[in-house]
């Protein structure tokens, strides 16, 4: 049998099609970062008997170069598979589709529901163009980010004597540029 969702250990209520980082058995510290494809329940075992899954069907995520704009990691689904038990996923992941490389628009609509109900209001919703599979791991969440802290890509500090010197050029431009249009 196959269940629709399962609360994780730390609280997180995890669906078929979330995000998750699990427990990495290799020596990398850094968690496995994987799609939720199935979550598995043997009928009539110990498990089944508690309301939870006895293995998740995990897809693996491959993380990527840092996504400049966002200094985060990219990941992309890669097709490979893992069963794991319950007990090793450490939290669901915040990964969002990269909308600024594939232009994606506020194109479409949703109806709001209130109070799971649905009305007839409505608002704008954003319509993904390009390759569905090229997600941003939000490693700046600060729920889980204990685990997400393996993943984060180091911010590169600038260089100070280059940073004073931009800055002062572009206050010289700015002068000039008040001083010519004002004359």
């Amino acid at each position: 049998r196959t269940c629709k969702s399962v609360v994780l250990f730390n609280g997180d209520i995890c669906k078929i099609g979330d995000w998750v980082l699990a427990v990495n058995h290799t020596a990398e510290q850094s968690p496995i970062v994987a799609c939720v494809r199935e979550l598995i329940q043997h009928k009539d075992s110990e498990a089944d008997m508690c309301l939870h899954p006895d293995a998740i069907l995990l897809e693996c995520g491959i993380i990527g170069e840092s996504v400049a704009s966002y200094s985060m990691p990219a990941v992309r689904p890669h097709g490979g598979f893992l069963l794991y038990p319950i007990e090793q996923i450490l939290c669901t992941a915040n990964l969002q589709h990269h909308c600024q490389l594939h232009k994606c628009a506020a194109s479409g609509t949703d109806f709001i529901y209130e109070e799971r109900v649905k009305t007839s209001k409505t608002k704008l919703a954003i319509h993904h163009s390009g390759d569905p599979g090229d997600l941003i791991l939000n490693t700046a969440q600060m729920h889980n980010a204990k685990h997400m802290q393996g993943l984060r890509i180091p911010i590169r500090q600038p260089d100070m004597n280059l940073a004073i010197l931009e800055g002062a050029a572009r206050e010289i431009r700015t002068r000039t540029n008040d001083t010519t249009s004002g004359a």
